[in-house]
């Protein structure tokens, strides 16, 4: 995971949150963009640059920065404080209506009178054909919860960059998918030495996918304000340290918004507490 992603990820996740709220008016959100952005706002320090390849200049010079440039670490800071001196989106940002929102970081959104629902299908298919599983036999579940996945299950791979690869590309697909979180978070802890049967898991998941891939999320245009929690636990479950992973889900209305899969750091002496824990960590997340 690079160190963009987790920031997509949050906003990801804020979106989810904010759909659900509109949803209820039938605000149907559309798309804009915004010319140029990120340089309309000027420097605040001083910021230099080694000369773009093609550019000749002197031995030693470098370039000094007037305007903001994508990608570096100040852009997004000073982005925000620009909005925050700006209350109404004048010309210098030059907005442009680009019709209804269909494709959002990944996401595709689909409307009709009864909702809008967001899903990763082209994601999805696109990943079972690089992977080899455009074709395959699909099935009913992404793991088999009976097996009790360790780090010495199967034999070591000689290559883990395809597992690795995978495992990497189904992380981002838990932001609309619910169904897998669990696996993912299960596979997820056999990056550094992965062997062939975390390899058969995976492909396992992908198999799933085939049956539905365009499974997502739904926010109904009728629904309540009302905020419904779940968390749980499996105690002591995971066999190579006897630590327990819990988990949540948060519904606005009947629409899900918020959820999570992650073994806890530490082990928990009693099922009691493995699960007060993981109510914890759920009623953060309300908070």
């Amino acid at each position: 995971m690079t160190k963009e992603e987790p920031v997509v990820v949050a906003v990801i996740n804020a979106v989810v949150a904010v759909a659900a709220n509109v949803i209820r008016h039938v605000l149907l959100p559309r798309a804009t963009h915004k010319s140029l952005a990120f340089l309309h706002r000027d420097l605040d320090e001083e910021v230099y640059i080694v000369a773009p390849p093609g550019l000749n200049v002197g031995k030693g010079q470098v370039y000094k920065l007037e305007k903001l440039l994508y990608g570096l670490n100040q852009a997004s800071r000073q982005w925000n404080d620009k909005l925050k001196s700006i209350f109404v989106l004048d010309d210098r940002l030059k907005i442009k209506d680009i019709g209804d929102l269909k494709f959002f970081l990944g996401l595709e959104v689909v409307r009709s009178d009864k909702g809008i629902a967001l899903y990763q299908r082209k994601y999805v298919v696109d990943m079972l054909t690089d992977y080899g599983f455009a074709d395959c036999k699909p099935i009913s579940t992404p793991m088999d919860y009976s097996e009790k996945l360790s780090k010495d299950s199967g034999s070591p791979l000689p290559n883990s960059i395809e597992y690795k690869n995978i495992v990497g590309k189904l992380l981002y697909l838990t932001n609309a998918q619910l169904d897998i979180s669990y696996a993912i978070s299960r596979l997820s802890q056999y990056l550094v030495k992965p062997t062939s049967l975390h390899l058969h898991s995976a492909h396992r998941i992908l198999r799933y996918l085939k049956s539905a891939p365009a499974q997502g999320l739904f926010f109904p245009t009728s629904t309540d304000l009302c905020i419904t929690g779940f968390s749980d636990s499996d105690w002591a479950a995971c066999p190579d340290t006897r630590r327990s992973t819990s988990a949540y889900r948060f519904y606005f209305g009947p629409a899900l918004i918020s959820w999570k899969s992650k073994k806890k750091n530490t082990g928990s002496c009693s099922f009691s507490k493995a699960e007060y824990r993981a109510l914890a960590t759920a009623t953060k997340e309300a908070i």
